[in-house]
């Protein structure tokens, strides 16, 4: 599950910080 959340996490954070918010809403 930490792992699965990292990939997604570095992925939106390459496109930007707000990518990364809208994963966790």
């Amino acid at each position: 599950m930490f792992f699965w959340v990292c990939i997604i996490y570095f992925s939106r954070l390459d496109r930007g910080p707000y990518g990364v918010f809208t994963t966790f809403m």
